[in-house]
């Protein structure tokens, strides 16, 4: 009993998908488009499925005699509104020129303040170095060194080619000198 029952639904998914198959052919079908095997297969399945039988005659009332297909009339203010709607989306500014004009308004104060915060920082690291790394070593020569190896890693050795009278010249010795 229980196997008959599986058998039949298993069958009755198997017509159900053929059925979809089938109704998605029927405008070819209809047109003699599809190739002769395939005329032939639906041929034979709607001698057996009245459901898809069905269908076709509906698809055949409505290809035969289009004009009992209801016609939609649009309202006379359709095209006024959709010219209203298109206009009002090409005027609109997207998300990227809301940020370019953000920036392009604010640069000045942008910059202004990314200059300070760079000079905040770099004073408060420049500042935070010990003035003697080795205070139980007499004399000033390894203190010299210490720095200059610094300015080395610092990346200040790009002063090294400025000339003394320049800013970056009288930092550079400012900091060897110490």
């Amino acid at each position: 009993m229980f196997l008959e029952i599986a058998v039949s639904k298993w069958i009755e998914v198997i017509k159900n998908m053929t059925c979809k198959k089938i109704k998605n052919q029927l405008l070819l079908f209809l047109d003699n488009e599809l190739p002769e095997a395939q005329q032939k297969e639906i041929q034979h399945h709607l001698a057996a499925c009245p459901d898809c039988l069905k269908h076709l005659k509906q698809l055949t009332n409505i290809w035969e005699c289009p004009t009992a297909i209801e016609t939609i009339v649009p309202s006379a203010r359709l095209w006024n509104r959709i010219i209203v709607k298109l206009s009002a989306s090409k005027n609109r500014p997207g998300l990227l020129s809301d940020f370019r004009e953000l920036i392009v308004g604010h640069a000045v104060p942008i910059s202004a303040t990314a200059i300070i915060l760079i000079g905040i920082l770099t004073g408060t690291f420049l500042g935070s170095l010990p003035n003697d790394p080795n205070p139980g070593i007499s004399g000033t020569q390894p203190v010299i060194a210490a720095k200059a190896d610094f300015i080395k890693t610092s990346h200040l050795d790009a002063f090294d080619d400025l000339p003394p009278a320049s800013i970056g010249g009288v930092y550079l010795s400012l900091e060897t000198n110490k």
